[in-house]
């Protein structure tokens, strides 16, 4: 007898712990009074049982849903044999046909533990959530602790539209396992959900509101059109001009395309909104370190250090304002803190370039090409890494 190993592609911890349980159901089938043939489950039929549960565990399907089949025929209002022929057809993939099993097992018994589960599972794979949802949540009523139940009942409102309904089942799973890739990707799907709906129902209700434009910039900005996204904003603000969050997108964008003219005026608009804001204050420092106002953008980046929470990036800049100013010193301290705090290659790059002037600066040649040679062996790690 060969092995059959056409099984369905997804098999799930949720099927295989299911499939335990029924199979067990069905081995501890008593036996019928002596002598009972008529109606009566015979011990022959018994034998034959055990044989299709055993052919089903080695793997020879057609040989179990034969054995299930002809029992069915002698004992058709049996439910554990459509629960352990519904088994062997979803092992084989053919989920149509194990969704009619399992059904039958329930119309026979409606109290057979776990049948539902294994229903719901196989209906959401054919993609009938509507049905799966509503068989997984007698489901999880049945056995409100089972992890398996919750993930595939919040996959099934996800796909049936109703993602505010599987976010916190989602979040019940992710307790006991919070590294799963997928219950990660499917909860930030039904998040991003939720978010569009409120979004759909923003632009219904105030389509010209301050909100509704900045919700569409945002998406704009999102998917990287960012001219449309900064018209948004404009409007936005013309409907709301202390909309603190138009303000700092518009600042970010315009500092992000090198225009650090504009940035710089709207980071000052922001400021003035979010006077204790770490990153603004970084940001403006930055733009205005760039139009070449370093005693202007000293003051910032301090503010951006002694802010909360503080922005680690700014001791470069800091210390590159400082020595552009002629303050060696203060900005010599303020680079070597940027080179133990950044381990990134081009950031620690930059540092040991200004590092470079500055002992320039000292007339301390030593130290210069010291930091000159560091910086030109970052610089060629970089390249080499870009160029992989």
């Amino acid at each position: 007898m060969t092995r059959d190993t056409q099984r369905h592609p997804r098999r799930f911890p949720v099927f295989r712990r299911f499939a335990g349980a029924a199979v067990a159901l069905c081995l501890s089938l008593p036996a019928p009074p002596a002598g009972a043939q008529q109606g009566g489950f015979s011990p022959e039929a018994i034998a034959r049982v055990k044989a299709a549960v055993a052919a089903r565990e080695q793997g020879r399907f057609e040989e179990a849903a034969a054995g299930f089949e002809a029992v069915l025929r002698q004992a058709p209002q049996l439910a554990e044999l459509h629960l352990n022929l519904g088994l062997v057809r979803h092992e084989q993939g053919r989920l149509q046909q194990a969704v009619e099993s399992f059904a039958k097992a329930l119309e026979i018994k409606p109290d057979l533990e776990r049948v539902r589960g294994l229903l719901g599972f196989d209906l959401l794979q054919l993609g009938r959530v509507r049905e799966a949802a509503g068989q997984l949540e007698k489901a999880y009523a049945e056995e409100s602790g089972n992890e398996e139940i919750a993930a595939w009942l919040g996959l099934a409102y996800l796909r049936a539209g109703e993602p505010g309904k599987a976010i916190p089942l989602f979040h019940a799973v992710l307790e006991a396992k919070p590294a799963d890739a997928d219950l990660l990707y499917y909860l930030g799907q039904a998040h991003t959900g939720v978010a569009l709906g409120f979004q759909a129902e923003l632009l219904r209700l105030a389509p010209d509101s301050a909100r509704a434009h900045l919700a569409v910039a945002e998406d704009h900005r999102l998917n990287g059109r960012e001219k449309e996204a900064l018209a948004e904003y404009a409007i936005a603000l013309e409907r709301d001009p202390n909309l603190r969050e138009a303000r700092e997108a518009q600042a970010e964008i315009y500092r992000g395309q090198g225009n650090h003219e504009a940035a710089a005026e709207a980071y000052e608009a922001a400021l003035r909104l979010t006077p204790q804001s770490s990153a603004l204050h970084y940001g403006y420092g930055d733009s205005l370190l760039h139009l070449g106002q370093a005693p202007q953008a000293i003051p910032h980046l301090r503010r951006a250090l002694a802010g909360e929470p503080p922005v680690a990036g700014a001791h470069a800049l800091l210390g590159k304002a400082l020595l552009d100013v002629g303050e060696l010193a203060a900005a010599e301290r303020n680079l070597r803190q940027a080179l133990a705090l950044e381990p990134d290659a081009q950031a620690q790059m930059r540092v040991h370039y200004h590092l470079a002037r500055l002992y320039r600066k000292r007339a301390d040649s030593q130290a210069a090409a010291a930091h000159l040679a560091a910086f030109r062996a970052l610089q060629e790690k970089v390249l080499a890494a870009d160029r992989k």
